[in-house]
């Protein structure tokens, strides 16, 4: 049932993120409220879009928006996915979660600004400098990422690409929720003894691979610290480090302090593949971590299956 629950949070996030109409509005403009709760008049269909976070870019891009971008995140150089789609790194550097650099945007007259919730409180400032609309998005949970998807969709007038998006991920999850059993699994974050709660979006991912995550009883909104005896006491059936973490499954393996962990006893130690882009992050390929996860995990499920649905996920949407 999680994929009905997906389709549900994505019908709800587009219900809240529909234009909102005043009286008073210019024809053709839109009124949106962002993730932040700020309201926010965009006049026209963006031509010139600056996006300061790498979600929202990975976003756009599976929208189909790629050349209407003009600024992206610092950083672009490191992420695998913007030279396979073909996006020019030169026009990024523009911000990361926790800056932007205001004055060189508005060397790029843009029509509108995507930047993370990191950044929420100096939004209208930004947008005062440039003379944009600026969004706030804020994809920290599965319901959120479905409401900043919808969000970008509505601003850029991509819902259709959005549905198209949202509907082939809802089948491509619901072939892997009629598996049977369900073993538990703890992920490791960018430190071994950091995992994910509930409240978090690896949460979703590990639930969507037809597992249980065995940290689900923190409720911290980000990455919690553990001791091994915590992790000891969750005894997981899969240990599996994200593509953000430092170690190796050797280092794991070897590891004197995780002796007694069953998941170390029987071998049951991977690391998360990244292809383009980190899968355990609420990006639109996300769900490709649950069907690696569910590949390792139940051997209903074979990699072949996860391999095939990646190979087609990124032609359709990425062009590769």
């Amino acid at each position: 049932m999680k994929h009905l629950k997906r389709t549900a949070s994505f019908l709800l996030a587009l219900t809240l993120t529909l234009p909102l109409f005043g009286c008073d509005a210019p024809k053709g403009t839109l009124t949106l409220t962002d993730q932040a709760g700020r309201t926010v008049t965009i006049e026209k269909d963006p031509e010139a879009i600056v996006s300061g976070y790498y979600i929202s870019t990975s976003m756009l891009l599976a929208l189909g928006e790629k050349n209407h971008l003009v600024g992206i995140e610092s950083k672009a150089e490191t992420r695998a996915l913007y030279p396979a789609v073909g996006l020019d790194l030169s026009i990024g550097g523009y911000g990361t979660k926790k800056a932007f650099e205001t004055e060189k945007a508005a060397l790029l007259q843009p029509d509108l600004i995507i930047l993370p919730y990191s950044l929420k409180q100096s939004a209208d400032e930004i947008s005062a400098v440039t003379g944009a609309p600026v969004l706030v998005v804020n994809p920290e949970s599965d319901p959120l990422m479905q409401e900043a998807l919808s969000l970008l969709a509505e601003a850029t007038g991509t819902q259709e690409k959005a549905k198209e998006l949202t509907n082939y991920v809802d089948e491509a999850i619901s072939k892997v929720q009629t598996l049977e059993s369900t073993p538990s699994v703890y992920l490791a974050g960018s430190d071994l003894l950091r995992t994910a709660g509930s409240k978090m979006y690896q949460s979703t991912l590990i639930q969507n691979a037809r597992t249980v995550n065995v940290a689900s009883s923190i409720s911290d909104s980000s990455w919690a610290n553990i001791s091994y005896e915590t992790l000891l006491s969750y005894q997981p059936d899969y240990l599996i480090l994200s593509s953000a973490c430092p170690l190796s499954v050797e280092e794991v393996l070897s590891d004197k302090n995780l002796a007694a962990l069953s998941a170390v006893q029987t071998g049951n130690v991977r690391k998360m593949p990244s292809l383009y882009e980190a899968w355990d992050s609420p990006v639109p390929a996300a769900f490709l971590g649950s069907l690696w996860l569910a590949s390792v995990c139940h051997a209903e499920y074979p990699v072949s299956a996860f391999e095939q649905t990646a190979e087609e996920f990124y032609r359709l949407f990425y062009g590769i």
